[in-house]
């Protein structure tokens, strides 16, 4: 197994929980001042977050055990690129 390899499936699954985190709170912090409408559509997209992500970075850890990391830096990276592309799409339609 590349030792870079490793290190960047390492790197993505920290960056996807890392950007896991960053959306729920800059979603908290977006609505301190905003009308109901506005919170409640945060309170249905914040909970969806973290169970969007999980499945990513368990298998990444799965994937590397069975030392493919390549495939593990992918699979780990998916769910936060999925979620910002979802959140740009969500901002710019709304």
């Amino acid at each position: 197994m590349s030792t870079a390899r490793f290190v960047a499936a390492i790197l993505a699954m920290t960056g996807t929980a890392v950007f896991t985190l960053f959306m729920s709170v800059f979603s908290a912090a977006a609505v301190a001042n905003a009308n109901a409408e506005s919170i409640q559509r945060v309170k249905n997209w914040v909970p969806g977050f973290s169970p969007a992500s999980l499945p990513g970075i368990i298998a990444g850890v799965w994937l590397l055990r069975a030392h493919r990391a390549g495939w593990a830096a992918i699979v780990s990276a998916l769910p936060a690129t999925a979620m910002g592309g979802v959140f740009v799409y969500r901002i710019a339609f709304s």
